[in-house]
């Protein structure tokens, strides 16, 4: 048996000036933004390389890869710390053994730390030992405050894919960087992730975005041009060669009798690759 799906309705509508398109998802729509956000824009590192249009996209869709591995690290850290410590090439401190060595990088991530935040959070100190990773503090008012990134996040799997595939993104921050609009500094740069805050936001303005949830939020015309026009509509084809077992399966996952779709979860669960919760 053979069935026919209708690929997933658009997830946004945008606008801007004469430029109006439908979007799939939240990737496209950071894509869209970020073209729109580099219009007479440019960034420059301070090693004197110049990144604009095609080329500064390029690498602002990098950077929005890099910040979603940053997004998948448990909430307990500081992402600016630790996107800091990153820049810094820190990340692996083995590689540095004189008890000298470790003392001049503390000194500079502390410089990096304050320098790349707001100024009412600013004032830290730094440590780091072998056995726990690195330790920021800093009292407030008489209010201890401190922030840890310990040698279990530094040794996993997600620190060392940031390592191997951006660390030639991130040495572009090393030094400050600026980005210029009409020849003039709009404003420095200290990190990936605030270059692409401010491209983003940048594009985000006058522009008008409609976010779908389903059939019902579409005009009958958005959505003969979206998904029903035989011209540019896209189908799946999906071949069943064993009805009674896949019709076994759609009842195990999604009928009334909650047991069989609860062993087939648990079954699986040590296998699972991608999970969105």
């Amino acid at each position: 048996m053979e069935i026919y799906l209708l690929q997933d309705l658009p997830l946004y509508k945008i606008k801007k000036g004469k430029d109006e398109m439908y979007l799939m998802d939240d990737t496209e729509l950071q894509v869209s933004l970020i073209k729109f956000g580099i219009k007479e824009i440019k960034f420059k590192t301070a090693f004197g390389t110049t990144f604009q249009n095609e080329k500064f996209a390029d690498l602002l869709i990098r950077i929005s890869e890099l910040i979603e591995l940053f997004r998948k690290i448990p909430d307990r850290y500081d992402q600016g710390v630790l996107e800091q410590i990153a820049i810094a090439g820190c990340l692996n401190m083995e590689k540095f053994i004189k008890k000298s060595e470790i003392e001049e990088i503390i000194k500079y991530l502390v410089q990096r730390i304050n320098m790349s935040r707001d100024d009412y959070d600013r004032g830290w100190l730094g440590s780091y030992n072998n056995n726990n990773g690195f330790e920021f503090v800093r009292k407030i008012r008489g209010v201890s405050e401190k922030i840890l990134i310990d040698r279990d996040l530094l040794k996993s799997q997600l620190i060392e894919s940031i390592q191997s595939k951006y660390s030639d993104v991130l040495q572009l921050f090393e030094t400050p960087g600026e980005l210029i609009g009409n020849n003039e500094t709009i404003s420095k740069i200290y990190s990936p992730s605030q270059l692409l805050e401010k491209i983003i936001n940048n594009g985000k303005k006058g522009l008008s975005l409609q976010r779908y949830k389903g059939l019902g939020e579409m005009n009958p015309d958005q959505l003969w041009e979206t998904t029903l026009n035989p011209s540019n509509r896209t189908l799946t084809k999906v071949e069943i060669k064993d009805e009674a077992d896949t019709k076994r399966i759609f009842e195990d996952l999604m009928g009334e009798n909650v047991l069989p779709r609860k062993e087939f979860i648990e079954s699986r669960a040590e296998t699972v690759s991608n999970l969105d919760i």
